[in-house]
């Protein structure tokens, strides 16, 4: 492992970093693609997490943050970064820190896919909550955002 080719994949992931934030897990894979020595990989992420510019934690605050903000529920956001490589702590305190409404988000997501507030058929009715299931939320979020059509 030479000292060029550190300078080389550094440069690389910092390239990647600028465009967006990356997991430590999206990263790897990334990098792999430009060299297939693990330990050279683990010694630019070791560096990059020392530098801060890698971090799993502000990665699933943002990604929570970002997802929701398109109407994604909490579920599907969950998963999403289970995939992505963040540990279940990691997911649970960006989940929780992100002061989101999920079910004012259900009931957002709802309004905008129902425009005309008409009464729904039973069909349409279930239509819609396998819309909202789809989208990642949860029975109780979805039986919010749906209880202002009994009403």
């Amino acid at each position: 492992m030479t000292k060029n080719a550190m300078h080389s994949l550094y440069d690389i992931a910092l390239r990647k970093l600028s465009y967006r934030e990356h997991s430590t897990k999206e990263l790897t894979t990334k990098l792999w693609e430009y060299s297939e020595d693990i330990e050279l990989i683990e010694e630019v992420l070791a560096l990059l997490k020392d530098h801060n510019y890698v971090n799993d934690r502000r990665f699933a605050e943002i990604y929570a943050r970002s997802k929701s903000s398109k109407g994604i529920g909490e579920i599907r956001v969950r998963q999403e970064l289970k995939i992505k490589g963040i540990n279940t702590e990691d997911i649970a305190n960006a989940l929780s820190q992100s002061e989101i409404d999920w079910f004012e988000l259900a009931l957002k997501v709802k309004n905008k896919r129902q425009l005309n507030h008409q009464h729904l058929s039973f069909t349409e009715r279930a239509k819609l909550q396998r819309f909202m299931q789809s989208r990642g939320f949860t029975f109780e979020q979805i039986k919010y955002a749906m209880s202002d059509q009994e009403t």
